[in-house]
Order: C-alpha cells, then structure tokens, then sequence
C-alpha cells in the first residue's frame, strides 16, 4: 500500500511538471492530447471509458487525443476531472 501512494505521489509530481512545461513554453492542443491519452492508458482506460465516465463523445476524445480537436473549457474540464487532472491558468511572466 505504501508503495502505491509513492508511486501514485511521483507520478503526480511528474503530471504537475508536464503541464507546468507545458504551459511555460506556449501550450498547444497536441500537448495537451499526449498528456491526456498518456494518463487515460496508466490508469487503463479505453477512449470508450473515458468517454461514459466524462460524458464526452468518444470521437471528441480521439480528436482531442491526438491535438486536432479544439474543445470548450467545460468540455477539458469534464475528461481531465475524470483522470484526476486540472487546468491551471497562470499569468505570464515578463
């Protein structure tokens, strides 16, 4: 059990500073689309799982996996609240 919660604590360490790279060099949607299907595949979910627990299309999903789609904030909200992820904005440093 212990190393669960060590494992699950790096791996959000190592989600927390995917995005932070992400959104410190100019974000896009082919980004977010990886960091999304890779934490869809570690917690072994299908595109079709992900898209009942979100209530998103799962042809939404796929687009959005492979950074083709540009989806509404509601629509982020609801597939990264699944895979226990959020969208922080932060303001821009001069």
């Amino acid at each position: 059990m212990l190393l669960i919660k060590i494992f699950y604590l790096i791996f959000c360490f190592y989600i927390c500073h995917e995005i932070s790279n992400i959104l410190s060099s100019n974000m896009n949607f082919e980004q977010l689309g990886h960091i999304i299907r890779e934490r869809r595949n570690e917690l072994s979910y299908s595109q079709e799982v992900l898209s009942d627990k979100s209530d998103v299309a799962i042809k939404t999903i796929h687009s959005i996996e492979l950074g083709k789609a540009n989806p509404s904030l509601k629509t982020l909200d609801k597939v990264l609240g699944v895979l226990g992820l959020e969208l922080i904005v932060v303001s821009k440093k001069d």
